[in-house]
């Protein structure tokens, strides 16, 4: 999208592909099609030093914040992180920090992220940060209008912001 929406109620990350990275590598939500946190837990160790892997089909995504991924700007910490991709409702990811130094998951009050791991800002209006060692990691949900011809999965996608259910030591949600 080029002007994306703010929807009116979050949608439910799908299974797969939910975004894209500058590179063209996808996005997926943090979990494996098991149901098992695949950032934390028994997966982690099988995520490569880009922090991605491939699944069954062989499509190769991430499901934390990728350390490959090149923007034509660097992001040193000293400012407002650069675009590192885009979520199927049209609004930018961005990398961890918001300011000088500062973590945009270490941000309260009005700035802080919601629960899909957004916020807005003056000069950005609404975006995304990436959230490295706290879930969700990417996305917790699309808080824009999606497109639904991304993936199947969103047709019935369902709505609210993911939640993680995982026990703590073997990263396998609770049922």
């Amino acid at each position: 999208f080029r002007s994306p929406k703010l929807a009116d109620q979050i949608t439910r990350l799908p299974m797969g592909p939910i975004g894209t990275a500058l590179n063209g590598v996808v996005f997926f939500n943090p979990f494996e099609m098991e149901g098992m946190n695949a950032v934390e837990g028994y997966s982690e160790v099988w995520l490569d030093s880009c922090c991605g892997h491939p699944q069954q089909t062989g499509v190769y995504h991430y499901h934390k914040y990728p350390t490959c991924v090149r923007s034509p700007f660097k992001d040193d910490s000293k400012q407002h992180s650069p675009v590192i991709g885009f979520a199927f409702d049209g609004f930018p990811i961005y990398g961890p920090y918001e300011t000088d130094g500062v973590s945009a998951m270490n941000l309260d009050g009005r700035m802080a992220l919601d629960a899909c791991n957004g916020h807005s800002d003056e000069k950005r209006g609404y975006h995304y940060h990436v959230t490295p060692g706290r879930f969700p990691y990417i996305l917790g949900g699309y808080a824009g209008v999606v497109e639904p011809s991304n993936n199947r999965g969103l047709r019935r996608a369902g709505t609210g912001a993911l939640e993680d259910n995982t026990k703590p030591g073997d990263g396998r949600m609770d049922k």
